[in-house]
């Protein structure tokens, strides 16, 4: 008898989600119970133990009758809440993204920068490339390719084997885990990255193009006499701020070389003609940065065929251990830091060298009366040295 009970007791504790089994399995023990012969002995000594053991199986039953069904509601009714949320959370990201982009584009095309509008659009296009590619993946790991393919080429791994007696004996469809369908969901989240990481890159190049074209187009409405008189605030009173005239006429030398270089060969801007607007040089610069991000945000076919060379070149990096393909992580990200780095230096060498000299100009213009010589000394630059 207590055998009988201690195991009721047992499958009763487990939490067998099974309520009438349980009832099943003490109508059966109490019957057995009954058809053994009777000690008096073994009775009193283990009446008190049955009878806590026989409390302790009606108190477990009845929590199991009367918890199961409670349970089974709250977390239905948790998971019908979550799912709604998860909606109406994808729904209004995607309300607040069409409101953004929409209203940079209106904002771009009133203020009439077309160049980093195309960019914008660019960016959008390539947003959506992103996003098939994303969703390409993920109908391929629902649909069961590479589960199928996983048990073809590295075989039923035991944690897969274990998922799929679960869901057969549960009367569930899901995929099983396995290696092939973790890899897939790896690349899944680093295309969501790589979508995130762009975004935020074309918001910033967005930003920092409108300022700088602000910037330039107030510069090129600047005058001489109006540099002129900034250079000559600037060494009586100082109230104007120093680099802020550097940067005028620094901008100011450039178009000067860009409009009559100094080299006959190189091409110059068309003198105005009747029905044309005059020569921008912001315009110009504006044109010339929207095409550079645009090509930076849209890549070129041969960019991306080199790409794919560059990651099989990169295969067997694969083969290394864990703590090995780590330090080879390192040494590449650390190469490209130096790459980028040395891109930046080479970039500023260049702009020192075709920049004229602020405080050349500066004399330039501190002057009453200048010839064409002192303007063509003015506006040189250390490039004219060879």
């Amino acid at each position: 008898m207590r055998l009988l009970t201690n195991c009721l007791a047992l499958l009763t504790w487990a939490r067998v989600p099974k309520p009438g089994v349980l009832l099943m399995g003490v109508t059966v023990l109490s019957t057995v119970a009954e058809a053994l012969p009777y000690s008096p002995a073994l009775q009193n000594k283990y009446d008190i133990k049955s009878a806590v053991s026989r409390a302790t199986t009606i108190s477990a039953l009845e929590e199991t009758f009367l918890q199961a069904p409670a349970e089974e509601s709250t977390r239905e009714n948790v998971e019908n809440w979550i799912t709604l949320g998860l909606f109406l959370f994808i729904i209004a990201c995607s309300l607040i993204f069409e409101m953004a982009f929409d209203s940079t584009e209106e904002f771009l095309t009133y203020r009439g920068v077309t160049s980093l509008l195309k960019m914008l659009r660019g960016a959008y296009k390539e947003l959506t490339i992103l996003g098939f590619i994303s969703l390409t993946s993920f109908a391929t790991v629902r649909l069961g390719q590479m589960q199928r393919l996983n048990d073809t080429y590295l075989g039923v791994s035991k944690t897969e084997a274990a998922a799929l007696r679960e869901a057969t004996e549960a009367g569930e469809t899901l995929s099983p885990p396995t290696h092939l369908t973790e890899v897939f969901e790896e690349i899944h989240v680093l295309i969501f990255i790589i979508m995130f990481l762009f975004i935020l890159a074309a918001a910033v190049f967005t930003l920092v193009g409108y300022r700088l074209l602000r910037k330039y187009e107030y510069f090129d409405a600047k005058t001489e006499t109006d540099l002129r008189n900034d250079v000559t605030m600037l060494q009586t009173s100082a109230d104007v701020s120093e680099q802020h005239v550097n940067e005028s006429l620094i901008y100011w030398g450039l178009r000067q070389r860009f409009i009559y270089p100094s080299i006959p060969l190189v091409p110059r801007p068309r003198e105005r003609e009747t029905g044309y607007p005059q020569f921008s040089f912001s315009d110009y610069i504006s044109y010339c940065f929207g095409e550079t991000l645009t090509g930076m945000v849209e890549l070129p076919p041969s960019i991306l065929i080199i790409s794919f060379f560059i990651v099989l070149l990169l295969r067997p990096a694969l083969d290394l251990s864990g703590r090995e393909i780590i330090v080879f992580m390192i040494l590449m990200a650390f190469a490209l830091l130096g790459m980028t780095a040395l891109a930046m230096m080479y970039t500023r060498y260049i702009n020192e060298k075709l920049q004229p000299h602020s405080a050349k100009l500066r004399e330039f213009f501190g002057e009453k009366r200048a010839s064409s010589d002192q303007m063509r000394q003015a506006i040189a630059a250390p490039i004219d040295d060879r």
